[in-house]
Parts: structure tokens; C-alpha cells; sequence
């Protein structure tokens, strides 16, 4: 699999190839940035992913009944939580 270039990394916020180092469990944001995220919030952006954008972003993969996070994908989707969608 060839890596994508800088230009179609910059392209989508949102990369679409994926590494299996990139696939994460839901509790990862906690333990490797505790002064941003708890469990519970993790969570509940997970819960409330079709209404915040996080389903689109394509950073939560589901299996069976187990949810993963893209973590790359979930990070490009938090930092552009303030400016997506806000109009006004």
C-alpha cells in the first residue's frame, strides 16, 4: 500500500487510508491524553456520533457490537469541531 502524499493528506481532514496502528480502542483518548478526555466523554461523543459529526468523519469503525476509533481520523474531527458546521 503506498502512502498518501502531503497533498491528499492536506486535500480531506479526514485521510481515508487507514494503518492498523491508527485503529484504537474507545478508552485510548483517556489514557494517552488524560487532560483532554475522560472516559465518559469519549463516550458520549461515541453515543451521540450521527448528530456531532463524529459518524461522518469516518473515525469510529464498528465490529459486532465493539466500536474502534481512527485515532488520526477522531483527531482531525476534534480539532475541527469549533469551525464545522457553525454558521452565524
Amino acid at each position: 500500500m503506498q502512502s498518501p502524499t502531503i497533498e491528499e493528506l492536506e486535500a480531506s481532514p479526514f485521510p481515508s487510508t487507514t494503518e492498523l496502528d491508527d485503529v484504537v480502542t474507545t478508552e485510548y483518548p483517556s489514557k494517552v491524553r488524560p487532560d483532554l478526555f475522560n472516559n465518559g466523554q469519549v463516550n458520549w461523543l461515541i453515543k451521540k456520533r450521527h448528530a456531532n459529526g463524529l459518524e461522518d468523519s469516518g473515525a469510529v469503525i464498528k465490529i459486532g457490537r465493539t466500536l474502534y476509533l481512527h485515532w488520526p481520523k477522531f483527531v482531525g474531527w476534534f480539532m475541527n469541531r469549533n469551525t464545522a458546521g457553525r454558521a452565524s
